[in-house]
């Protein structure tokens, strides 16, 4: 990590605003190796930490491996710079107000995430219901599917099926007296 003269900015571009509400929703999920997301709210203090030095304060840059921080080395590089965990602690505990614009902005992306954060979490509850109704109808379908692969469809009289089905359909309806052949 490069440090001159670390300090708090006065105000987030819009950019960084942006890249920050990103990243600290992103944080509450984690994708596992078989595709399943797991929400993981108890990773939120340290990610939102490791983000205000990313995008809060000036004066430091981190050094990336392959294109990208490591979030882990942020972490790491910030714990041997008291000066800059102390710029950290004292704008979290509002010992600084000299940045107004920023704590409004802090505020701001907090709402932003935690209504990203609920909208990611109905959709990954939406899709395992959706998923698990699909699986549901497919173990339902397979014995019939079985059942009907031996079915001469040809030898069918297919007038018959439609009565018995209209007729079905009429029963269930509440309309019994209704006949089915056009009558």
């Amino acid at each position: 990590m490069i440090v001159d003269h670390p300090r708090i900015k006065s105000c987030l571009s819009e950019g960084e605003k942006i890249e920050f509400i990103k990243d600290l929703a992103d944080s509450y999920f984690l994708e596992q190796s078989d595709g399943t997301v797991e929400y993981v709210p108890y990773y939120s203090d340290r990610a939102f930490e490791i983000f205000f030095y990313l995008y809060c304060i000036d004066g430091i840059q981190f050094e990336t491996k392959e294109g990208s921080e490591n979030l882990e080395d942020i972490m790491d590089a910030v714990s041997k710079h008291p000066d800059i965990k102390e710029l950290y602690t004292k704008f979290i505990s509002g010992g600084i107000r000299s940045c107004p614009k920023l704590l409004s902005q802090i505020d701001d992306i907090k709402e932003q995430v935690k209504d990203i954060v609920e909208f990611k979490k109905q959709i990954i509850i939406h899709r395992e219901n959706s998923l698990d109704k699909i699986l549901q109808i497919i173990k339902d379908i397979s014995p019939i599917a079985e059942s009907l692969k031996n079915v001469d469809f040809s030898q069918i009289d297919w007038k018959v099926v439609e009565e018995i089905f209209l007729a079905s359909l009429l029963r269930v309806n509440g309309n019994e007296n209704v006949s089915t052949n056009g009558e």
